[in-house]
């Protein structure tokens, strides 16, 4: 939204848009002194009298006019409204009160565009950034006098008019900016542009039945340029509770059930233990790259089942360390009645676990199982029974997102500090939140977008950020796992890793730095699996590619590994990778063909090289043509490395079938190998656009997107753009945005 200004210095902005003419108040006319009440009243008195001095005939003639003109002004505004129906409303309260955010601590701002209500706030006192005066219900204009004589009051301070341009061309604006002019008190006005009386509620009940004023492009006047930053108005005091700068921008989200990773993790920070055994008992996590889907997290037995079976178990292992028993209970009882150490535990712990403050009926039903302890005659059997029965709790096993309502917005709900941290902990580090972060929350520290950022920054120098930077990558790429021996998988994964911090971390590269690295992390014997030069000293190292054809990450084995089918590398499964993963291109999967079964490799490996028998995919007139012309040449292009990143220069036992490595992006370009692959990959410009959406997929838990998240995703491209860019600003951007502490109520 863009605003209309009149200064009190200048008239001409002001006069010129609203087609009336100022009339000059004498310097004998005000004291220049006094209250805020008192020079207002001299404002109304003096224009009172000049009124009255003035042709009557002019006047009823004035009249007339006026009458035709309300009616066209009436039939105008009512198309507006029908207009305006389609578009965003916005109060103008809410105006008045985000421009207080913006001046200084002792500023005056005096609302005069308040819907006929009066009152910009209830309660004055509550307001954070200046002081706010309401000039009266129906005012008429009268705040513009309220300003002149708030400015005279005290020269000082910082004075702005917030005004709806019906009020505005009443009489009384006119001669207070050019009194406030002539005595050298300037203030500001803001005239927001919503067609005259569009704001009221007599007569146009039908086209505004909210009594609300309408953000339009229709500007008349001078404008305000740059415009106020509403997103960072936003910020400040709460007199109207949260607002969204863009609400556009807040997709859908539904509950989400912490992921097996995300469990462990979470029972790795909250009592200590690395067994990480959820996977070989809560239900199994479907990929879609990601493991987080909650559309894919259906409720069943096997979960309740699993998760009382792993809650018994690592409550069992708690109380059986007494080091760890210790540092989570976090005093010493003095018996097994011991009261105030059982509820300082169970407070301190279900904080932690729930992510959030217990309520007082979990406080009393959780110090209830005390009984416990005192019946065994065991402290830790109450402490047993507590972890227990948390751990099996759906405010543990699930991240509960309810939040608080946003005024104007009934659809959206704020996050609350703790929600937001949750948010912020298992999408940085996929764990629970730190206590300091929890501290953050309830200080209200995460309640808006810099606050959020400033959190997001620290945590990503925490280790476990690189984890689940390394896990998002891995995910989205598919390497998560790996088919080889321990050793090789190890050394692979360290590689991976290395890149990872070095690039993200360390160095803090552009993220286009992972794809052209020109050196790479390897012990003796990786280096030796690629025919690399060993490391200087043994040790795992940094060593150069050289002229070898590699550079960066799509040459790790970790990622060559992918795409093998029927015992060797399959340029369809490649090339597919390339597409759908890295371009976000959506391939469909085979037509049913009688003729052809996808679980047998094409045609006749006894007798037929690799490249002939996966050419029959793109000849022509077959069905297959037109999807393999898009994946098979990329995945061509990597056959000079077997499905263990190694080079090689024939087909598997067939050294007559010469590789020849040439590959092909359709309507990209051509390519022999993963260094020029990354090089026209990052060159084509597609690779960012997918880079965000991949990221915003993972952040939100779901996988499908629809109109409603194209918002948050074009902002995303925008803060990127085609070049290079810092993988964590991409996060911090994310964090910031009005999607991350807001929620929209999925349809049901």
């Amino acid at each position: 939204m863009r605003s209309v200004i009149a200064k009190s210095s200048s008239c001409r902005t002001s006069a010129n848009a609203l087609s009336v003419t100022p009339r000059r108040m004498t310097p004998d006319t005000y004291s220049g002194t006094g209250s805020v009440a008192a020079a207002a009243q001299a404002i109304h008195d003096a224009a009172t009298a000049l009124l009255s001095k003035s042709d009557m005939s002019r006047i009823a003639e004035r009249r007339e006019r006026l009458a035709a003109r309300k009616q066209e002004m009436v039939a105008a505004t009512e198309r507006l409204g029908q207009e305006a129906g389609r578009r965003k409303p916005m109060h103008p309260r809410w105006v008045a009160h985000q421009l207080g955010k913006v001046l200084e601590p002792d500023a005056i701002l005096l609302d005069d565009a308040i819907s006929n209500s009066g009152f910009v706030c209830d309660h004055h006192g509550r307001a954070q950034a200046g002081t706010y005066f309401a000039s009266g219900g129906s005012s008429g204009g009268w705040g513009s006098g309220a300003a002149f004589g708030a400015k005279l009051a005290a020269p000082e301070r910082d004075v702005v008019l917030a005004t709806g341009d019906g009020y505005f061309m009443f009489g009384t604006p006119m001669p207070a900016l050019w009194s406030a002019a002539h005595y050298k008190a300037p203030f500001l006005a803001v005239v927001f542009v919503n067609r005259s009386y569009t704001t009221g509620t007599n007569g146009l009940k039908r086209a505004y039945p909210n009594g609300v004023a309408v953000r339009t492009e229709n500007y008349e006047g001078g404008i305000f340029d740059p415009p106020p930053d509403f997103a960072k108005l936003a910020e400040a005091a709460n007199c109207f509770g949260t607002t969204v700068s863009e609400p556009e921008q807040v997709a859908p989200l539904g509950l989400r059930r912490l992921t097996a990773d995300e469990y462990d993790n979470t029972l790795r920070d909250l009592l200590y233990d690395e067994t990480r055994a959820s996977n070989l008992v809560l239900p199994e996590d479907l990929r879609t790259p990601f493991d987080n889907d909650y559309t894919l997290q259906e409720p069943s037995l096997a979960l309740i089942e699993g998760a009382d079976l792993l809650a018994a178990d690592a409550a069992g292992r708690l109380v059986a360390d007494p080091d760890k028993r210790d540092a989570v209970v976090g005093c010493l009882p003095t018996g097994p009645g011991d009261a105030e150490c059982f509820r300082s535990f169970v407070t301190s712990f279900g904080r932690r676990a729930f992510r959030r403050p217990l309520t007082d009926a979990e406080i009393t039903a959780l110090v209830g199982l005390q009984d416990h302890a005192i019946q065994h005659g065991d402290f830790y059997t109450g402490v047993d029974s507590v972890v227990r029965t948390v751990l099996q709790s759906p405010s543990f096993l699930y991240r509960v997102e309810i939040g608080v309502p946003v005024e104007g917005e009934p659809e959206l709900r704020r996050l609350t500090g703790y929600e937001v941290a949750t948010r912020l902990s298992y999408l940085l580090w996929g764990s629970m939140p730190s206590d300091p972060l929890l501290d953050l929350a309830e200080a209200g520290a995460l309640d808006d977008g810099a606050g959020t950022r400033a959190a997001a920054q620290d945590m990503l120098l925490d280790e476990r950020a690189l984890d689940r930077i390394g896990r998002f990558h891995a995910l989205w790429m598919g390497y998560e796992s790996l088919p080889h021996d321990y050793e090789l998988v190890t050394a692979m994964q360290a590689e991976t890793r290395a890149l990872m911090q070095r690039v993200i971390v360390d160095e803090q590269l552009p993220w286009q730095d992972l794809l052209r690295m020109d050196e790479t992390y390897v012990d003796a014997t990786l280096a030796a699996h690629y025919g690399l030069p060993a490391p200087a000293g043994g040790a795992a190292d940094w060593v150069p590619y050289g002229d070898s054809g590699r550079k960066g990450l799509l040459s790790h084995g970790s990622f060559l590994s992918l795409g093998a089918k029927f015992g060797d590398t399959s340029p369809t499964q490649r090339g597919l990778l390339v597409q759908t993963r890295l371009f976000c291109q959506d391939i469909p999967p085979p037509p049913p063909d009688p003729d052809i079964n996808v679980d047998e490799p094409p045609g006749d490996p006894d007798s037929q090289c690799k490249i002939d028998r996966y050419a029959a995919h793109r000849a022509a007139g077959t069905s297959c043509k037109g999807c393999h012309d898009l994946v098979d040449p990329i995945g061509l292009g990597l056959e000079q490395y077997d499905a263990q990143g190694r080079f090689r220069t024939h087909d598997d036992g067939k050294p007559e079938c010469v590789i020849d490595g040439q590959g092909e992006i359709a309507g990209i370009g051509a390519f022999s190998g993963p260094a020029e692959l990354a090089d026209l990959m990052i060159s084509s410009g597609r690779l960012n656009q997918c880079v965000a959406t991949q990221v915003y997929r993972f952040a939100i838990g779901r996988y499908e997107l629809g109109d409603a998240d194209q918002a948050v995703l074009q902002m995303l491209a925008e803060t990127i753009g085609e070049g290079d860019f810092r993988f964590d600003e991409l996060l911090l951007r994310l964090v910031e945005s009005d999607m991350f502490r807001f929620r929209r109520q999925e349809e049901i």
